[in-house]
């Protein structure tokens, strides 16, 4: 019975540190990430009104949809991008 309190009481302390340690970076990793992938929407909900718009999204998803983020990256801009090259008609079909 002493030893499984032992262990009990080792867990408690070992997980109290560990929170004390990682919380504070991790919830500071989670809302840049947040901020990251607002401003990704952000992008990718740009009116397209011309090829030039459309390659500055391509240009902007190469960069910025490579990122790899702890909670995954959907890659918005691409997305957006195929979309609108669907759209015009212009994408290859084979």
């Amino acid at each position: 019975m002493d030893r499984r309190r032992g262990r009990k009481r080792w867990w408690k302390k070992a997980t109290a540190h560990r929170e004390a340690l990682v919380s504070k970076p991790w919830n500071a990793l989670m809302r840049a990430e947040l901020v990251f992938a607002l401003a990704q929407i952000d992008v990718a909900s740009v009116p397209v009104t011309g090829p030039a718009d459309l390659h500055a999204m391509a240009d902007c998803s190469v960069t910025y949809d490579r990122v790899e983020l702890a909670r995954g990256n959907r890659a918005p801009i691409a997305i957006m991008v195929a979309d609108e090259i669907f759209k015009r008609g212009s994408a290859v079909q084979s």
